[in-house]
This record gives structure tokens, C-alpha cells and sequence, in this order.
């Protein structure tokens, strides 16, 4: 189940991103974020290669722009990514490595790998978001 908590709200960081060539920019932006919130390099790495991960899926694959947007609470930092896709089977996606080591299917099992907790959700009204949590 995803967190709905920002669903209607404004997070400290909100982006659109419409094109694989706002993904850098994107990219960047988020680490800025969690880096003077006083995240460690390690896990600003990990934020930056995961966030990447699904929000070029979410352009690639779920009909841009999407929305990126990251808060903390306590001792957590979320990256949320809306788009307007039907999600497909992406509650099973991820968990198994992809059939080969380039390519599609990478994405969401890299970023499972490098995040705490991965929450997925989709709705033919809604779209699909996908939360990732990083303590």
C-alpha cells in the first residue's frame, strides 16, 4: 500500500518530469535535497540510482509527465513517482532478477535493492505510484 499522505498535500520537493532528459536534472535535485537534510553520501547514492530507476520507468512506461516528490519523516526519507500508467503486474515486478543483465526489468530490481521499503500501487483512475523509503 503506498502512502497517501502527500497525495493531495505539497512535499518539500515536488517535480514534474515529462522527458528522459529531465531525469539528470531530476536526479540532482533530489540528492540536493536529501544531502542538506543531513543524509549520509552513501545513502544519497542510493536515493539518486533508485529514484532514477523509477522515474525513468514512470516516463518510459507510464505516460509523463510524472511526479516526483520526496519528504522526511523522523528518521525516513520518502521518494514518491506518480504517472498516469496502469501499473500492469507491478505489484510482482522487481522481486526476481530480470532474465538478462541489460535491458528491461532492470529498474525496479535495482531499485528494490538499493531502497528499505518499496511500496506500489495502481488504479485505472490514478495511475501508478510507486514509494520508496530510505532510513
Amino acid at each position: 500500500v503506498v502512502d497517501s499522505r502527500w497525495l493531495g498535500a505539497t512535499a518539500p520537493l515536488d517535480l514534474p518530469v515529462t522527458t528522459p532528459d529531465e531525469l539528470r536534472a531530476a536526479r540532482h535535485r533530489l540528492r540536493t535535497y536529501a544531502s542538506s537534510r543531513g543524509i549520509g553520501r552513501s545513502v544519497a547514492d542510493r536515493i539518486e540510482v533508485a529514484a532514477h530507476e523509477v522515474i525513468s520507468n514512470a516516463v518510459r512506461h507510464g505516460g509523463p509527465p510524472c511526479r516526483v516528490r520526496m519528504w522526511r519523516t523522523a528518521d525516513v526519507f520518502h521518494v514518491r513517482v506518480d504517472d498516469r500508467g496502469h501499473g500492469g503486474r507491478m505489484a510482482q515486478a522487481g522481486y526476481a532478477p530480470p532474465a538478462t543483465s541489460v535491458g528491461p526489468g532492470m529498474g525496479l530490481w535495482v531499485a528494490r535493492r538499493l531502497t528499505d521499503v518499496v511500496h506500489t500501487g495502481s488504479s485505472p483512475l490514478s495511475g501508478t505510484a510507486v514509494e520508496l523509503q530510505f532510513r
